[in-house]
């Protein structure tokens, strides 16, 4: 196999790496994580990208709650949220990365 050919074989799978790699990135950034709000009095759901996207709360389950008080766990929940979203994202892309045929190295 001459250089070209290698340099070639190289190029096409750092460019399937890449496209797989923005394929995660996409998967990731749309899903959504959702966290129960503890206590059942709600719940807090952000994107794949750590994004708020909404905050529901249950009024029947809010007899025991004082402001304050909800308010703090609503955002503890939205950190615990974003975190999960991070560490779910991270590990789609270090899937996708480690996914295929590794790297052809040696002479060149």
């Amino acid at each position: 196999m001459s250089i070209y050919d290698k340099l070639y074989n190289q190029v096409k799978e750092i460019e399937a790496r890449l496209h797989r790699t923005e394929a995660a990135a996409a998967q990731a950034a749309n899903t959504p994580v959702d966290r129960r709000i503890p206590g059942g009095t709600g719940a807090v759901t952000v994107s794949g990208t750590g994004t708020l996207i909404s905050v529901t709360i249950d009024p029947h389950n809010l007899t025991s709650t004082n402001g304050r008080a909800l308010g703090a766990q609503i955002a503890q929940t939205i950190r615990d949220a974003e975190s999960q979203a991070r560490t779910q994202r991270q590990h789609i892309l270090q899937s996708a990365s480690a996914t295929g045929g590794s790297a052809h190295r040696g002479n060149a």
